[in-house]
């Protein structure tokens, strides 16, 4: 398997790893090239199980002082960062790496935050398991006081990346699944943007190509599991500005605690119709096609897409109540609806993504 080692278009140098044993040691010992000092790997109770990752993660950061620590939680508590960065500090680390899905990257970034302007920035060097695209933005989300606060600063970008087949292979296949639909959702937002430019939108649609194909193929297999991984690198790695669907997903999640991938996937598809529906994607290169004896269009892909990963349909299925909703609404607009769509809008949205269908229409 080739899978040779780029930049992005943002200077971040991303270092892949195939499925044999001792790929991801040498990946992160290119990372790490030239590093002196202590290292901290931050990941989670899961991810800590796999012992043979770590062991490579361990063999590429020898001889020097690795501390591991396994504490990282959904929606990044308080608590949890100033434990990293109490290591960091008490072993004088230089370099500080993430190991495990957006959890784990952003208890990284937040430790980062937290030292800036303390002492010399720790080099991050991160090894995503999933496939949201957190190792390649500057910000990260904190929950301070039971509400999920963003911390943005352009050195919160980690230093480099490692995309390892292997770890990925890890990842429960209800959550790849899941987390597909995220780096789709990147996409549908991405193509459409404001901020949106013929670079970032030849890299959406390369994107969406490599992840539809991915959707429908054998995800167990390794060369399958590569295109999916460079698919939602590149849906991500020049980071343009999010809309409705996004700031939907971040609300929900935070007020009810629903899982992010899953969430993604059921709003993506509710605003792609809207999308669609108000020409938004016109001009756009045709989508994929995916669906089984479907429609064609960009919301017909979203929709498919629920059915071929077998992933969840709606917000009501993810266990959100109609009285959450209103909590949703009110959250989502204290602290500020995307320019251009309005409170009757984004609740229209939220309705069709709870109920699965347009509520203005009888079934």
């Amino acid at each position: 398997m080739n899978l040779p080692d780029y930049r992005t278009p943002s200077g971040v140098v991303v270092h892949r790893a195939g499925p044999r044993a001792g790929s991801l040691a040498r990946a992160v010992a290119r990372a790490t090239e030239g590093r002196r000092g202590n290292a901290v790997v931050v990941t989670s109770p899961s991810v800590a199980r796999e012992n043979d990752l770590l062991a490579e993660v361990r063999a590429a950061l020898r001889p020097d002082e690795v501390i591991e620590y396994s504490g990282a939680a959904a929606n990044v508590p308080e608590g949890t960062v100033q434990e990293v960065v109490d290591g960091l500090r008490a072993t004088d680390a230089s370099l500080i790496v993430s190991l495990g899905g957006a959890s784990s990257i952003d208890t990284a970034k937040a430790a980062v935050h937290r030292l800036l302007g303390d002492r010399s920035r720790p080099r991050h060097i991160t090894i995503p398991s999933t496939l949201g695209g957190a190792e390649f933005t500057p910000f990260a989300g904190v929950t301070i006081g039971g509400v999920k606060r963003p911390v943005r600063a352009p050195e919160l970008t980690p230093d480099a990346v490692v995309h390892s087949v292997a770890v990925l292979a890890r990842t429960p296949p209800q959550l790849l699944a899941e987390s597909l639909t995220n780096a789709v959702s990147h996409c549908l937002e991405g193509l459409i943007s404001p901020a949106a430019t013929p670079v970032s939108v030849a890299l959406q649609e390369r994107a969406l190509d490599l992840l539809v194909a991915g959707a429908t193929g054998d995800r167990t297999n390794p060369d399958v599991l590569a295109r999916i991984q460079e698919g939602a690198a590149l849906a991500a790695m020049l980071p343009v500005p999010m809309g409705i669907a996004h700031a939907l997903v971040h609300t929900i999640v935070a007020e009810t605690g629903t899982r992010h991938g899953a969430t993604h996937g059921v709003v993506a598809a509710a605003v792609a119709r809207y999308n669609e529906d108000h020409g938004a994607f016109a001009g756009l290169r045709p989508a994929p096609q995916l669906a089984r004896g479907g429609g064609s269009g960009f919301a017909a892909l979203a929709d498919a897409l629920l059915d071929v990963l077998g992933t969840p349909r709606t917000l009501a299925e993810l266990g959100v109540t109609p009285t959450q909703l209103d909590t949703v609404m009110d959250r989502l607009v204290a602290e500020g609806l995307p320019e251009s769509v309005t409170a009757v809008q984004a609740r229209e949205l939220l309705d069709i993504a709870w109920r699965g269908h347009d509520p203005h229409t009888t079934t």
